[in-house]
């Protein structure tokens, strides 16, 4: 079960990283806005890095559930899947563009981590997809 303090300071983070940005905003204040002591912060997260990887990781989950839930592999042919895929990877929410932006322009150093959480979880609806591309010849 995650603590709501936890929550709290990670809802702040996302508010905060969409009207500032990721590098722009400090770990003091992300405290601030959460309304918690910066030893807090430290107590769930020991740096700003391993905050964005929890909510890449939630935004992943979150995706994930997204995509389980709306793609009806039977109503759509191979290219509305890709497309769906690639819109849904780019527009599922405002956090989501940011991530991909910081991640794209280098504004942090986590590229290839972000990219393997996300195919970790994303993994089975490219499968799904490819594998049908498969069966229908292309």
């Amino acid at each position: 079960m995650i603590e709501p303090r936890r929550i709290a300071i990670m809802a702040s983070a996302k508010t905060l990283f969409l009207n500032q940005g990721i590098e722009q905003t400090s770990i003091s204040m992300i405290s601030k806005e959460a309304g918690v002591a910066k030893s807090l912060f430290y107590y769930y997260f020991e740096t700003k890095e391993e905050l964005v990887l929890a909510i890449i990781e939630e935004i992943c989950e979150e995706h994930y559930r997204y995509l389980e839930a709306r793609y009806q592999q039977d109503a759509q042919d191979i290219f509305d899947g890709l497309l769906f895929l690639v819109d849904s990877f780019f527009n599922f929410q405002p956090m989501t563009r940011q991530i991909n932006a910081a991640v794209f322009l280098n504004e942090i150093d986590f590229n290839i981590r972000y990219h393997t959480m996300y195919l970790e979880k994303i993994g089975d609806f490219i499968e799904v997809i490819v594998d049908r591309a498969q069966q229908e010849g292309y």
